[in-house]
């Protein structure tokens, strides 16, 4: 009975799955998409969602990390423009319904078109922090060298971040 119950009421839906979010990345980055920020040394750092969440929160941390190539995986949503996407994940702290997307948006100097929406990819770039227009708040971004930094891969978990 349960289940003939669940399905009338039209549950379970997608609401609690990444599918909600992906029309909430739509946050107007100040300045040009491109910007030319000094190159810091070392490899290529491995990151995480919630490591450069909170980078952007904290001056010093945006400082340490801003000019440093990294790489970070998570799912494709799609932009305005060809050049433009975010990354995101879906951070779960107790259950789905206090689930909140985790983003950090992706500029290119060139066109990504082969990659759909909610696509799992990886991308190397290099990490820099934007001012969000009209707000005093910060993005973390990646700035690709080039569409070639853009890889597809196989899907992860969306609650691990």
């Amino acid at each position: 009975m349960l289940p003939i119950v669940l399905f009338l009421l039209g549950l379970p839906n997608s609401g609690f799955s990444a599918n909600r979010f992906t029309g909430n990345f739509n946050q107007k980055l100040e300045g040009d998409l491109i910007q030319d920020v000094k190159t810091k040394g070392g490899g290529v750092i491995e990151l995480g969602f919630k490591e450069l969440s909170n980078a952007a929160l904290v001056p010093s941390a945006r400082d340490e990390l801003e000019g440093k190539v990294g790489r970070l995986r998570g799912m494709y949503a799609r932009q305005g423009t060809d050049k433009e996407f975010t990354l995101f994940r879906v951070k779960m702290n107790c259950c789905a319904a206090d689930a909140i997307p985790l983003e950090v948006r992706i500029v290119s100097p060139e066109n990504i078109t082969r990659i759909d929406d909610k696509q799992w990819v990886e991308v190397e770039g290099q990490i820099q922090f934007r001012k969000v227009g009209g707000k005093d708040k910060y993005l973390p971004v990646l700035q690709l060298k080039s569409a070639d930094h853009v890889k597809r891969i196989a899907p992860l978990s969306e609650y691990e971040f």
